[in-house]
């Protein structure tokens, strides 16, 4: 609870709390968001959540604060969190607040106003429009109102994709602008040749195509290694269970440091990356995976959606597929059997990964701050 340095720092540069409702040791674009506000010449404060299994961490320049909550999921999870985060924005009174996503919204925005300091809203995704809420009409409708009562009271908004931030500041009658959440640039790493395989990294949830890959399992050209967590992994594992082949074609890798994780991206035949058109949220956002894959130097097969398809215009680095599996196996084979297609959309990635890295991003991310915080 005690955050060393923060006040000589606070005596020299401005603070700004960024609330989250993540275990901090897996939440790479906060560690990213925050080591770039220090490097701007902030005090950042990241204040996230703690979990009975959660790893110790630290981060060079960022005081760290995480929250223990009784409940951990449920209305009963977001009430007592975005309490707990008003008592602690109390405690440390910084001089802004950068909420991040709907979940941390309600108690950034009684604080700020409280206070009268600016807030800045970092959308990471459509909150209201998640596909968990598509047929819970009350439970979209008080998120709703939560976004609708608090996004125009912030003073600088943005969010992770072209399309969203125009269906955002459509929606809630503010400019919306768009910081991609991606990873830094990096040079391309040496592979460690092994038996070949497709990676899948990110939410193990619904509508992110692991029905499919079940559906496919048995013709699939090399197995699939899938990293993250998520609401549908218990009944993967139980799929998995029931046929002996799904062991060997489907490896649940589970959560990974994100060293460990870099490396197994780095080593993988080729990325994947699935969405459900299930909500405005899904369809006009654009995955972290998508950009992992770019700066790993994968090949990729990934959602025919238009911010998508927008980006292989311009960079021919993989292949755009509906959400049907038959889709899916086809490109995969094709990335299998035709070497020279392949190494076509590996050599295109070391162009796309000059551009979209997130010292670009960032940039863009110093110049919104400024106008509303100045160092």
């Amino acid at each position: 609870m005690v955050l060393e340095g923060l006040a000589e720092k606070r005596k020299t540069k401005p603070s700004i709390a960024c609330t989250v409702t993540t275990d901090l040791t897996g939440d790479r674009r906060m560690q990213r968001i925050c080591s770039s506000l220090a490097g701007f010449g902030y005090a950042p404060i990241l204040v996230g959540r703690k979990l009975p299994n959660s790893l110790p961490f630290q981060l060079e320049g960022v005081a760290i604060e995480r929250l223990e909550n009784k409940h951990l999921s449920g209305p009963k999870f977001y009430l007592e969190h975005n309490w707990n985060l008003f008592k602690i924005l109390q405690k440390f009174k910084p001089d802004a607040v950068y909420a991040v996503d709907a979940d941390t919204l309600l108690a950034a925005t009684l604080y700020t106003k409280t206070r009268g300091i600016p807030l800045i809203f970092d959308a990471h995704e459509y909150f209201s429009e998640l596909p968990e809420l598509v047929n819970r009409p009350f439970v979209k409708g008080i998120w709703h109102w939560i976004e609708k009562v608090c996004i125009p009271q912030t003073n600088a908004r943005f969010t992770v994709s072209e399309g969203l931030a125009e269906i955002m500041t459509a929606d809630f009658h503010t400019h919306f602008h768009t910081i991609r959440n991606i990873a830094p640039y990096k040079p391309e790493r040496d592979k460690v040749y092994g038996a070949p395989y497709f990676v899948y990294a990110g939410a193990v949830n619904i509508g992110r195509g692991m029905d499919l890959l079940v559906s496919i399992a048995e013709q699939l050209p090399y197995p699939v290694h899938i990293i993250g967590n998520g609401d549908v992994l218990p009944w993967l594992k139980s799929e998995i269970e029931k046929n002996p082949i799904l062991k060997e074609k489907l490896i649940i890798r589970g959560f990974l440091p994100p060293l460990e994780m870099e490396e197994v991206i780095a080593n993988a035949f080729a990325g994947l990356s699935f969405v459900a058109p299930m909500g405005e949220n899904y369809t006009q956002s654009l995955g972290n995976k998508f950009f992992d894959y770019i700066q790993a130097r994968l090949p990729q097969i990934c959602p025919a959606l238009p911010a998508y398809q927008e980006v292989l215009q311009k960079y021919e680095i993989g292949i755009a597929t509906p959400y049907e599996a038959n889709a899916v196996l086809t490109a995969m084979q094709k990335l299998v059997n035709e070497p020279h297609y392949y190494k076509t959309l590996k050599a295109n990635t070391h162009l796309a990964a000059q551009e979209y890295c997130w010292e670009n991003e960032s940039d863009k991310l110093s110049a919104i701050l400024q106008q509303v915080i100045p160092v």
